[in-house]
């Protein structure tokens, strides 16, 4: 994922469209310890089946507002619920 992404930050930056690499380079390191944070929840909550894939942070705009909105979207909307669902299942599979 951060491969990819950084080189899609160097074919931007080379066509004029991106001026903020360093900044984008941060955004994607980021996004590498927040995929690393949230397939650990996931495995921790019993649902190791049912991590999430790099796919998931590939259309990060290469804008950094645009890219901290899309985050807060993504979070709020896809990976919170996502998250809770697989704590949820994997709740049930516990004996209490």
């Amino acid at each position: 994922m951060g491969r990819y992404l950084r080189r899609r930050i160097a074919e931007a930056e080379l066509t004029g469209q991106c001026r903020s690499g360093e900044q984008l380079q941060a955004i994607i390191d980021f996004l590498g310890k927040a995929l690393i944070a949230i397939n650990s929840f996931i495995e921790k909550a019993n649902a190791p089946d049912e991590t999430i894939g790099p796919r998931t942070f590939v259309q990060c705009p290469l804008s950094v507002e645009a890219s901290r909105d899309w985050f807060i979207r993504l979070w709020n909307d896809n990976l919170v619920p996502y998250m809770m669902k697989a704590a949820r299942e994997g709740a049930l599979d516990y004996d209490f």
